[in-house]
């Protein structure tokens, strides 16, 4: 390999490691010694939120990493010239090519040749990208090019399948926080006794061996109804007792068990109890307030600090008014697609941020050199202390309106409680220890 592109891999590695953190506010990685596994490797996961998704699941992997990426973004000389550099092997899917057969052989040769070779390899196994929380059909792309490469060698190649669930709060807000999880790999050679019967039934067995552990590392909702359900709920309970976003996760999975055991035994038990749910919200929305304000009382020290922290927050806002506000313009301007939105919140914010950072402070240390690092610390901690006060300011005078709603205000905020109540959130709550 080329020792500069090698070089410059792991440059942009530590940006993307770095910038995550960033833009996500909190990334929580689970099994992460598993990323360590060694090559020959497949490393493949959801698919979410475009091209977040590789960089996080591939991010925590020692050593180099090629991407199975979308054939469309190799159409320019410029981008194919830079893609095929940056360790990037095209993959042409069926909306792309206008109804003619696939044309992917030599390049999945290019796959099996480079785990041969005992690299490692990154495939989003859904093969296109939806902010849902939902794992769509798995490719067979991912089994065919394990299977083959194995083959070709016995058997002896050792390639690994990881499987890494990717779960965003939210895959297209800044400052969400996102959950990784890696699990144990998927050995390929167990494959090799149903692969040398029936090869396209080996294909199919590990492609559904991929989708079962998959599925099991991620929220998967049938539809945008359980979805909703299921968000609005967990909104309840992580605000009645909130946990790590692993065991949250881990709630989540059985409250998900939970819901589908009782739509299966009751459906108009389930859907009398979805419609309660709905109505609740509703009610809520109406009211201009939220679950967490109707739940949490007044407390004094965040009043203080509400009191005595407005300047700092100011000084926050107008710090970081202009980046944040140029980079939703330019998202804005550059892309309709909300399934898209992720990259492009996230790829112009590597510049935006460090350009006007770097702006602000030439013009601080024009009046007071020397200052420079100083005011770069207090940017980021001035922008911290403003993310909080905004969300704490939200809260507070959403509770300032509870106490001092009119009479009619404050029996509707009675009967909202009175609504919370029969929904029983404590029974939901979980009841095996996750650890």
């Amino acid at each position: 390999m080329n020792p500069f592109l090698i070089l410059l891999y792991y440059l942009l590695k530590a940006v993307v490691y770095v910038s995550l953190r960033a833009f996500h506010g909190r990334v929580s990685v689970v099994n992460k010694k598993l990323a360590a596994h060694a090559a020959p490797l497949i490393v493949v996961s959801n698919h979410p939120a475009t091209l977040l998704d590789p960089l996080h699941a591939v991010v925590n992997v020692k050593g180099i990493v090629f991407f199975l990426a979308n054939a469309s973004l190799f159409k320019y000389k410029l981008s194919a010239w830079l893609l095929n550099r940056l360790y990037c092997i095209p993959v042409e899917r069926v909306q792309d090519v206008n109804g003619r057969p696939l044309r992917n052989e030599q390049n999945f040769a290019r796959a099996r040749q480079h785990l041969s070779n005992g690299g490692k390899l990154y495939v989003a196994v859904e093969g296109s990208s939806y902010a849902e929380r939902r794992l769509r059909k798995v490719k067979t792309g991912t089994a065919r090019i394990a299977l083959r490469a194995e083959a070709a060698h016995n058997f002896r190649l050792g390639i690994s399948i990881l499987p890494t669930g990717l779960n965003y709060e939210d895959p297209n807000a800044f400052r969400k926080p996102v959950l990784v999880i890696y699990d144990k790999p998927i050995r390929v050679a167990d494959f090799q006794e149903l692969y040398e019967k029936d090869e396209p039934e080996a294909v199919l067995a590990l492609t559904n061996a991929i989708a079962e552990r998959l599925d099991k590392l991620i929220i998967n909702t049938t539809d945008d109804g359980e979805d909703l359900l299921l968000r609005q709920m967990e909104t309840l309970l992580q605000n009645e007792e909130p946990l790590p976003l692993y065991r949250h996760f881990l709630r989540t999975k059985e409250l998900q068990q939970k819901l589908k055991k009782l739509a299966a035994e009751s459906p108009q038990a389930h859907a009398g109890f979805a419609k309660r749910v709905k109505s609740y919200f509703e009610k809520l929305n109406s009211l201009g307030i939220s679950d967490e304000a109707l739940i949490t009382p007044l407390c004094p020290i965040r009043m203080t600090l509400l009191t005595f922290g407005l300047p700092f927050a100011l000084a926050g806002w107008l710090m970081h008014r202009p980046p944040g506000f140029s980079l939703r313009a330019l998202s804005r301007s550059l892309n309709k697609d909300i399934h898209w939105m992720s990259t492009y919140n996230y790829v112009p914010s590597l510049v935006i941020y460090p350009l006007f950072y770097w702006l602000e402070v030439s013009i601080f240390t024009h009046w007071l050199p020397g200052w420079g690092w100083a005011f770069l610390a207090g940017f980021v901690l001035l922008g911290l202390w403003w993310e909080w006060y905004r969300e704490a300011a939200r809260l507070f005078f959403q509770q300032v309106k509870i106490l001092t709603g009119n009479r009619t205000y404050k029996t509707a905020i009675a009967q909202a409680k009175e609504m919370r109540k029969q929904l029983a959130v404590g029974s939901w709550r979980l009841t095996t220890d996750n650890g």
